[in-house]
């Protein structure tokens, strides 16, 4: 066991060498310290079939996907280094990331409606928190790089028509300039009048020490706000929400990507997922067209094997209660409430009376 805690905290040290700025020691250490807690072997005796046996218990525990295949990752990443720390690199690797990283769901972006953001807004009175929120908001910036952001970052104040510019320092030690608007700009400077004096040259302090403010208590902060919005809130879909809300717009994608500091397209294409106002426009466009042609009535055919002389069974009278289509829903747009309705009493016409009404329900 000391041999196999040795060989962890030189992998956590090659991993701070190599990724200096990121999460990725404390997270692929977290994930050694999980597998170690379910396989006593030492590395040389290390199975393919045990890494099997790990992502399953993984999986059934109700992980993520993107969790697991993290997981499956680090392992992968371990056996590398120990392979080459030990001099030996026919040691095989026993992590297959085809078999054991498995297949990510491709889901869309969790941005915030204009409404919601507005509800959260409402609920942040801290000139340091209305701040970093506008930041995040109306710059597109991560949680690390509101809490890395110095004073001396602020490159030009926002006049008339005229953008604030930030530098920012992203994923990589990869700076960017990114643009700030006038009222977010007002809002920054609203908290750099009241800020305390500090030897600390970060934008945003915590309020126990006055030392700079970290991710976790941002992150913990907008917790906070969210749930007393009545939702849950992180500061990526903060981000999501800028990016969304620049596409509706009309920014093109390469503009944006450039905003975001993303280095291939397909990564903001991500973000813009859902947001495209072309295709929204042209949608819009097809629909009115069809406006005309209203939805045809189904019509109840007899089956194939019945034969034309054998006469179709009397349709019975409605037994069940008519549902209240008065009281149905009201609260919904009057719309979207007409449209559903109609539809429903459209197909009502080819069910069989006695389950009209709860199909009715149902549908």
């Amino acid at each position: 066991l000391m041999e196999r805690e040795e060989s962890l905290r030189k992998f956590k040290e090659y991993l701070q060498r190599r990724f200096p700025d990121r999460r990725t020691s404390k997270d692929y250490v977290s994930d050694l310290r999980q597998f170690m807690a379910s396989c006593n072997k030492a590395w040389r005796e290390v199975g393919m079939h045990d890494i099997d046996a790990f992502v399953d218990r993984q999986r059934q525990s109700g992980l993520k996907a993107a969790t697991v295949k993290r997981r499956a990752a680090a392992l992968k990443t371990f056996f590398d280094f120990l392979a080459e720390e030990s001099g030996d690199l026919s040691w095989p690797n026993p992590v297959r990331m085809k078999r054991h990283a498995g297949k990510q769901e491709r889901r869309l972006p969790r941005d915030l409606s204009n409404a919601a953001v507005e509800r959260v807004w409402a609920h942040i009175v801290s000139e340091r928190d209305r701040a970093w929120f506008a930041l995040m908001l109306r710059a597109g910036l991560r949680v690390g790089e509101v809490a890395s952001l110095k004073l001396e970052d602020i490159l030009a104040p926002a006049r008339d028509n005229q953008p604030a510019r930030l530098r920012v320092c992203g994923k990589g030690r990869k700076e960017r300039i990114v643009l700030l608007t006038v009222d977010a700009y007002a809002v920054l400077q609203t908290w750099l009048q009241v800020r305390p004096g500090s030897d600390h040259k970060q934008v945003f302090l915590n309020e126990r020490d006055g030392g700079p403010l970290s991710e976790n208590g941002i992150e913990y902060r907008l917790r906070e706000y969210g749930q007393q919005a009545d939702f849950p809130l992180t500061p990526h879909q903060l981000r999501h929400t800028y990016a969304r809300q620049l596409t509706e717009a009309g920014m093109p994608v390469t503009s944006l990507g450039k905003l975001m500091g993303h280095a291939q397209v397909s990564t903001t294409q991500i973000y813009t997922a859902g947001a495209d106002p072309e295709l929204a426009q042209a949608y819009q466009q097809a629909m009115q067209r069809l406006s005309s042609s209203p939805l045809p009535v189904p019509v109840k055919t007899p089956h194939p094997d019945q034969t034309p002389d054998r006469p179709l069974a009397p349709i019975q009278e409605r037994t069940d209660k008519e549902p209240d289509w008065d009281a149905w829903d009201a609260h919904l747009p009057p719309a979207i409430r007409d449209a559903t309705l109609a539809f429903v009493k459209r197909r009502q016409l080819t069910w069989k009376a006695h389950k009209r009404g709860l199909q009715a329900k149902k549908l």
